[in-house]
C-alpha cells in the first residue's frame, strides 16, 4: 500500500496514552488502545478508518503501554501510513498529552480518543473545519450516561457542555473526535493536568470563540467492561476494519 508523505497528507493525532483502569482487568496489561476486536487490537480499526479517509500522517499520543504500543505499529508502512509518537513524561489529561506535543500539531489535524471509533465521514469533518476554533463530532444519545451533554443552536454553533448529564432525554454526546488548530494551545493551561472536553473546549465557548458541532451517526466506545464485551458483536467491528457504515454527517454551516 503506498504512502502518501508529501506535507498535504492529512494528520491525525490519537490520544492513546490512558491506563484503561475500568477495563484493566480485560487488558492483560496491555493499553486500552491494544484491546482485541474480533483478534485484532482496536487501534487497528482506526487506523484503518483514517487511511480510509486519507489520513496518513498519524502522531500517537503515548503513555502507559507505550512500549507495546510502538511495538504494535512500527513506522506505519504496513498500514500505508506515517506513525510517529510522543511520550507522555508523566499523565496530565487529554489537554496536557496535546501540549507536550504541540511542537508536532503545527497545523489543522483530526484529534482522536483512542478508546472510540466514529460513524463519520471523516474527511468531511475536515474539510467543514473552516473558520472554527474547534470542530466536534457529536451523535444523539438517549440515555447520557458517561457521555457529556453537547449543546448547540441551529447553526450547530456549540453552546455549552454538561458533563455526565443524568436525564433520560435525548441529547447529543461529543463522539470523541474533534478537528482543531493549534490556535485552542492558547486555552492549555501551560502545566499540570487538563482535560479537553471539561476545560479547553468550555473556555473557548465561554470566550465566545467559534466551536460547532458536527453531528454523525454514531460512535462506540470499549471505555467500560462491559462495552469491550459488546463491542465483539458490533456491526461496527463485525465487517471487518476496511468497511465503514455510511454518514448523513452535515457541515456546521449546513
Amino acid at each position: 500500500m503506498p504512502i502518501d508523505k508529501s506535507s498535504h497528507a492529512r494528520l491525525a493525532a490519537i490520544l492513546a496514552g490512558g491506563a484503561g483502569s475500568r477495563v484493566r482487568g480485560a487488558l492483560d496489561g496491555r493499553p486500552k488502545c491494544l484491546a482485541e476486536i474480533n483478534g485484532l487490537p482496536f487501534i487497528t480499526y482506526q487506523l484503518k478508518q483514517l487511511r480510509h479517509f486519507g489520513f496518513t500522517r498519524i502522531i500517537m499520543l503515548t503513555s502507559h503501554g507505550h512500549d507495546d504500543v510502538e511495538a504494535y505499529l512500527g513506522d506505519g508502512e504496513s498500514f500505508g501510513m506515517t506513525i510517529s509518537y510522543h511520550r507522555e513524561t508523566e499523565p496530565a489529561g487529554t489537554a496536557g498529552a496535546v501540549r507536550e506535543a504541540c511542537g508536532l500539531l503545527r497545523e489543522r489535524y483530526l484529534l482522536l480518543n483512542g478508546d472510540t471509533i466514529t460513524d463519520c465521514d471523516l474527511s468531511c469533518l475536515y474539510v467543514a473545519h473552516t473558520d472554527a476554533a474547534a470542530t466536534i463530532a457529536v451523535s444523539a444519545v438517549h440515555v447520557p450516561g458517561d457521555f457529556g451533554r453537547v449543546r448547540f443552536d441551529d447553526h450547530q454553533r456549540i453552546t455549552a457542555f454538561d458533563e455526565k448529564a443524568t436525564e433520560v432525554q435525548a441529547a447529543f454526546a461529543s463522539a470523541g473526535v474533534y478537528c482543531v488548530t493549534p490556535d485552542i494551545y492558547d486555552y492549555i493551561p501551560a502545566q499540570g493536568a487538563a482535560s479537553l472536553e471539561l476545560d479547553v473546549f468550555p473556555a473557548l465557548v465561554r470566550d465566545d470563540a467559534p466551536v460547532f458541532a458536527y453531528p454523525c451517526d454514531g460512535f462506540f466506545d470499549i471505555g467500560t467492561p462491559e462495552r469491550l464485551v459488546e463491542a465483539q458483536t458490533h456491526p461496527y467491528f463485525r465487517a471487518g476494519p476496511d468497511k465503514w457504515p455510511s454518514t448523513d454527517a452535515k457541515r456546521p454551516s449546513e
